[in-house]
């Protein structure tokens, strides 16, 4: 299986690159598409090969692959539009270490959702780096460290492969529903980001448009017990 730039390895030079997966609560994709919004980051290339789904991206009426990459000087992220488990993620991560570490790249901040905790669970925001100057950075941005844990897929795969090369690397992860969008859990973590690199920006507007999609959705999910409630049902279906 292979995997390759579609860009030029310089844009991210000296940058501090974060990266979204899909995960619990879609935080991860969340993070960073606030991050491109908030910072009007521009594309500067993606990521292909035969070790990604057959997938293809459309913007501007262009096609695309699915690992995209946006930046500004100094900064930069990463969306993977789909996760990978096995011997794909190992090629993916494996991949992204490499060309990272080839273009100079500061740190690596992986952002993802906590499974296995009820969302917003103590409002934490939990890190872990095998990097000892990293750690101690996301300690003063506000994040608590995980003890234990355990994370998969193409973000596991690209933190174990990013220690191989020697690239300073780790976690930013708030508990998150697993089957819903959580964007009090992806506000948290932007929070954090916002205070470990100095953005200037802050997860206040992120989660009142998730408060918002929430009232939305559970209108839509009474009106439609409801309707379903008042139809007539067929005396036949239950003798």
């Amino acid at each position: 299986m292979e995997v390759f730039p579609r860009m030029d390895p310089e844009a991210l030079r000296g940058a501090d690159v974060v990266i979204g997966f899909p995960g619990p609560g879609l935080v991860g994709g969340i993070v960073v598409e606030s991050l491109v919004e908030e910072l009007r980051l521009v594309p500067v290339g993606c990521l292909g090969g035969t070790a990604l789904p057959p997938q293809a991206l459309v913007e501007a009426g262009r096609p695309y692959w699915p690992v995209l990459v946006f930046a500004r000087p100094g900064f930069a992220v990463i969306k993977a539009e789909a996760d990978l488990d096995g011997a794909a993620a190992h090629a993916l991560g494996r991949a992204i270490a490499a060309m990272l570490k080839r273009s100079g790249v500061r740190t690596l901040t992986l952002v993802d959702g906590l499974p296995g905790v009820e969302p917003g669970d103590a409002g934490h925001v939990w890190s872990a780096s095998s990097d000892e100057a990293l750690r101690a950075r996301y300690e003063e941005a506000g994040a608590l460290v995980l003890e234990e844990g355990a994370f998969g897929g193409g973000a596991a795969a690209t933190a174990l492969w990013a220690a191989e090369v020697g690239l300073a690397c780790g976690y930013l992860a708030s508990p998150a529903r697993m089957h819903l969008p959580d964007a009090r859990s992806a506000a948290l973590v932007l929070d954090v980001l916002a205070r470990l690199y100095g953005l200037g920006i802050d997860g206040r507007g992120l989660e009142q448009k998730g408060e918002q999609l929430e009232l939305a959705w559970g209108r839509l999910m009474d009106e439609a017990q409801a309707a379903v409630a008042q139809e007539p049902r067929d005396a036949n279906m239950y003798s």
